[in-house]
């Protein structure tokens, strides 16, 4: 079957976009976060810079992909891809909830009078791990969707 015909072209950038235009807003938020992972206002304002240089990126390449490949509907092969990459990204979130659930029950249990002895004991790194959570999960989710492109 011809890639252009089923628009499976603009799926695959599509995921190509995706994945450039939030690893690199996302990672410096993530530099900024680790240098002082205490600062909520640091924290937030990484975060929220990196949200919103994210969309901004993936809008315009969007907007230049869909310029630039024909519109066609998916057809079968686009949506089994689509499911295959949603469930891939989705055993990853499911496991980092459970971590980060599992996190902060084993911190209550524990002394509260002791400092933290690892990451997982502080509340606000458990959400950082959360957040890096739905990042990693959506990268795979993306790199899932390439892959099954370029095999064909």
């Amino acid at each position: 079957m011809n890639e252009e015909a089923t628009g499976a072209r603009f799926n695959e950038a599509s995921a190509w976009i995706q994945l450039l235009g939030a690893v690199g807003p996302f990672a410096g938020a993530l530099a900024v976060i680790m240098s002082a992972p205490q600062n909520a206002g640091l924290t937030f304002f990484a975060l929220a810079s990196a949200t919103t240089l994210t969309v901004i990126i993936q809008i315009v390449l969007h907007m230049v992909a869909a310029i630039a490949t024909k519109e066609e509907p998916d057809d079968e092969r686009d949506l089994a891809i689509s499911h295959a990459a949603d469930r891939a990204g989705g055993y990853i979130v499911s496991v980092g909830l459970i971590m980060a659930a599992l996190a902060l029950y084993w911190q209550r249990w524990t002394s509260e009078a002791q400092p933290p002895e690892s990451a997982f004991r502080d509340p606000i790194l458990v959400g950082h791990f959360l957040v890096l959570t739905l990042v990693v999960s959506e990268g795979l989710r993306t790199l899932t969707t390439i892959y099954f492109y370029r095999r064909g």
